[in-house]
């Protein structure tokens, strides 16, 4: 690349708020924004002499789009990204990684970069159980063949990925039934999170009106993208749904 438009093109994403990061086919970064050192709190020092994997730590090499773009020509958009930096500090970020072609040939990778670091620890302050529900079905005791039909069809319910709504009056047992569909779900052995729609509608407001900005500056997702990821990875246990809609006029998301 001509020295004067790869200075050019530095500067550009110096300015962008945008966590940019560009390869070449050894693996040597050729831009590395301030947003992206920022986010992963490196210089381009701490890049001399080593490779992707001696920098941060993946699972596997796999774990790793930017490397999957280099050199597989693997493509990815607005996925989540979970990794570690030399000195562990956790990283997660939603990414666009993409491999760059020269004559059909990859000759390199970019990665742009939302963090959502913040976003996700504030999703997280209400989890009650980090890896799985208290109830189960067979908890629950009760021999009427009403109560018995209501079972099996949260049992169906639990087989499935859709919303489940639960209607009752106070004390019928809601929670034990949200627990134990969960417990029997494909999704066991993820975060239940229980959060009460009514008693923390302001954090829930912040929550909305702070990822409404985020995604609103930087334009990589919408919010209802960034949620529907979160809702991909943990079992949400909604109570009194209906205050969401005063949050909602609150944020104006």
């Amino acid at each position: 690349m001509d020295e004067r438009l790869h200075t050019l093109y530095e500067q550009v994403f110096e300015k962008i708020d945008i966590g940019v990061r560009i390869i070449n086919r050894d693996e040597e970064p050729v831009i590395y924004n301030r947003k992206m050192r920022n986010i992963e709190e490196m210089t381009t020092a701490d890049f001399a002499g080593r490779s992707l994997l001696d920098v941060f730590h993946f699972k596997s090499e796999q774990e790793s789009r930017l490397l999957r773009a280099l050199h597989h020509g693997k493509s990815t958009k607005n996925q989540k990204q979970t990794y570690f930096n030399s000195r562990g500090l956790e990283i997660t970020t939603m990414n666009h990684v993409y491999p760059i072609y020269h004559n059909e040939h990859i000759i390199g990778a970019v990665e742009l970069a939302n963090d959502i670091t913040r976003m996700e620890k504030m999703l997280r302050d209400k989890r009650t159980n980090e890896h799985a529900s208290h109830y189960q079905f067979a908890d629950m005791i009760g021999s009427s063949q009403s109560f018995q039909a209501v079972i099996e069809q949260a049992k169906r319910a639990s087989r499935t990925s859709s919303t489940v709504l639960l209607i009752g009056e106070t004390g019928t047992g809601k929670e034990l039934f949200a627990q134990s569909i969960h417990s029997a779900s494909r999704r066991s052995h993820e975060p239940f999170v229980t959060q009460n729609c009514a008693a923390s509608l302001r954090a829930l407001s912040k929550v909305f009106y702070l990822a409404h900005q985020k995604v609103h500056l930087l334009g990589l997702l919408t919010v209802q993208d960034f949620l529907n990821k979160q809702m991909e990875e943990h079992c949400y246990s909604m109570k009194l749904i209906h205050y969401l809609s005063t949050c909602n006029r609150n944020c104006s998301v």
